[in-house]
């Protein structure tokens, strides 16, 4: 911490009293009325009043976070969205940021994080809703991201984009859809672990490897291809050589070998080989050959020298040499990584006040997006990824940046690395779904 931070905590802290959480890292501080940062502070007398909370108690935490909390909820609710597609949660700007489309990899984070122990009702719709809507996308695309290369997507020969005809993205913008299962394994253990939802959960997640995820296998290197798990394609969060926003540019994309979306390929055919075998399927053994072939391949092609995780494999075959947060925290969380091995992809990334930088380094543009941005619900992730590889707990942390995304009394999308003030859509659902989830966990929300 330089002097000017260390001082300006110090006098807080005495003038204060009842400093509950102590300094964070940096200039970042985490006290019982306020969360503290070189950009200033958020009150609790700068959050707005959202009043109570139906069917939830909120106590036992310190008063920033109980309105913290009343923030998130109100944020939550404003994302319910109820069409003749059904009842789903929308992924931000309170159900109206992108038109009521649904967000499989949004929800699945968001659940994972935090809601599936909140809103299991809604986050069981949201799943079900989510696989119907993807199952019946398939392959086709629009000619935005059609490419005779790649024969097993199809174009769509409707008149009628594949975004409004099915409320969802196509799977080329979502080749980290197998993180489904995962989202589904941790509601149903939660909630609902019945024979009938393992079967369900069996029998969809067979469809989506037939029909979707076996396209993208690579029997060369034992790998699946694909986009960086939520970094869109052609976006700036790749290298300039792909280009930007053309058909070459989103075949690129595609076709390299991302260590995110494979750690997920790991734990969904995890998670199928499980409810396989707990279904007495004859197929259980082949499922969990198919994950552990497909660690032994990250672990022998994506995890660099001196033990990171290199952000994706280009398809010649040559490593990324930066690091992705997510990438890193995904491969201890599903244990691709495990003890002393957990520690070194995970001890030299940098963990700053205004959060944890998405790419490691940076690409050298000035593009404020996937490139030159921290993004709360991939902090969290690494936050607990930290806690299972060091022994530490990181909650204290995880609030206080959480916290300070909250700024005008909603959750952003994003960090700006230039500014390092919030960005984005408001009501964020994977931005406030690890709030709500910390909190939950440490019994400070409970059912009434």
């Amino acid at each position: 911490m330089n002097p000017a931070c260390q001082a300006r905590h110090s006098a807080d802290a005495t003038s204060r009293g009842n400093a509950v959480f102590p300094v964070t890292s940096d200039c970042l501080s985490l006290l019982d009325d306020r969360v503290i940062d070189p950009l200033g502070e958020v009150t609790v007398e700068d959050l707005p009043d959202r009043g109570t909370e139906s069917g939830w108690g909120i106590s036992g935490a310190t008063p920033l976070l109980e309105k913290l909390c009343r923030c998130a909820f109100f944020d939550l609710k404003s994302n319910l969205v109820e069409n003749e597609t059904g009842r789903y949660l929308a992924a931000g700007g309170r159900g109206k940021g992108w038109s009521g489309i649904i967000f499989p990899r949004d929800l699945a984070y968001a659940g994972l994080l935090g809601l599936n122990r909140i809103v299991p009702d809604w986050m069981e719709d949201c799943l079900r809703i989510s696989r119907r809507a993807r199952l019946a996308a398939g392959m086709r695309v629009d000619a935005n991201h059609f490419h005779p290369d790649l024969p097993f997507i199809r174009e769509e020969e409707s008149a009628v984009r594949p975004e409004e005809r099915f409320r969802t993205h196509t799977t080329a913008r979502g080749t980290d859809d197998v993180l489904w299962l995962w989202w589904a394994a941790d509601l149903f253990a939660l909630h609902g672990d019945t024979r009938e939802n393992q079967q369900w959960l069996y029998e969809t997640g067979l469809r989506c490897f037939q029909e979707i995820y076996d396209h993208f296998y690579d029997p060369g290197t034992g790998l699946y291809r694909g986009q960086n798990s939520f970094v869109d394609i052609a976006d700036n969060g790749y290298p300039s050589s792909f280009g930007r926003e053309t058909v070459e540019a989103k075949r690129n994309c595609l076709m390299i070998r991302p260590a995110s979306t494979n750690c997920l390929y790991y734990k969904g055919l995890s998670v199928m080989a499980e409810a396989a075998a707990r279904l007495d399927k004859p197929d259980a053994g082949i499922w969990r050959h198919r994950a552990d072939a497909l660690k032994q391949a990250i672990r022998e092609q994506l995890i660099t020298p001196e033990g990171t995780v290199a952000y994706f494999m280009h398809e010649d075959g040559q490593l990324e040499p930066r690091q992705h947060c997510l990438a890193s925290a995904l491969a201890v969380s599903v244990e691709v990584v495990e003890g002393e091995e957990a520690v070194r992809a995970l001890e030299t990334y940098p963990v700053t006040w205004w959060g944890v930088p998405l790419l490691h380094p940076f690409y050298e543009n000035g593009d404020c997006h996937h490139n030159n941005t921290a993004w709360p619900f991939c902090d969290a992730f690494f936050l607990r990824a930290r806690e299972k590889a060091f022994g530490v707990d990181e909650t204290v942390r995880e609030l206080a940046l959480l916290a300070r995304t909250c700024r005008g009394g909603t959750f952003r999308e994003y960090t700006n690395a230039f500014t390092k003030g919030p960005m984005g859509k408001e009501a964020q659902l994977w931005t406030l779904a690890p709030l709500l989830g910390r909190c939950h966990m440490r019994g400070w929300i409970r059912r009434e």
